[in-house]
């Protein structure tokens, strides 16, 4: 008996590995996409304007690393939790609680960057940079639309 819980232990270790590798790969595949991604959101904009634009990203970079570690710490310790032959449902849900209000904080931070960075823009600039957001935020860019 203590073989076969062993045997289980092992697997879901290999398992939970194999989906970190996997999900690694495809965040970075999709870190190369995105990356292309913003070289074609283009908009012109003057000097000191990419030098606010850099800062505000830098920051929010900062913020997107620590918010998303956090998530993923959250989400070990649900995998932790439920990995228990005689887990707590009370500590999963206290611990999806805290996920929840991280990934909000998150969500709050990404809404602040857009603030600031449309605080820099002029008119024509921020309708060109909501708009370009608004098609990849939403899922647009394979959406079309017919005119007939």
């Amino acid at each position: 008996m203590k073989i076969n819980k062993l045997s289980i232990i092992l697997i879901i270790s290999l398992a939970l590995n194999l989906g970190f590798v996997i999900s690694f790969y495809v965040i970075k595949s999709h870190k190369i996409i995105h990356h292309k991604r913003v070289k074609e959101f283009g908009i012109n904009l003057n000097n000191e304007q990419k030098k606010e634009l850099n800062q505000i990203l830098n920051e929010f970079k900062i913020i997107l690393f620590e918010k998303k570690q956090e998530i993923l710490s959250k989400r070990i310790d649900i995998i932790d939790e439920l990995g228990k032959p005689d887990f707590d449902i009370n500590s999963i849900n206290s611990i999806v609680e805290e996920l929840n209000q991280t990934e909000n904080t998150l969500n709050k931070d990404f809404i602040n960057t857009i603030i600031k960075i449309c605080h820099i823009l002029n008119l024509e600039q921020k309708i060109e940079f909501l708009y370009k957001l608004s098609k990849n935020w939403f899922f647009l860019q394979n959406l079309k639309i017919s005119t007939e």
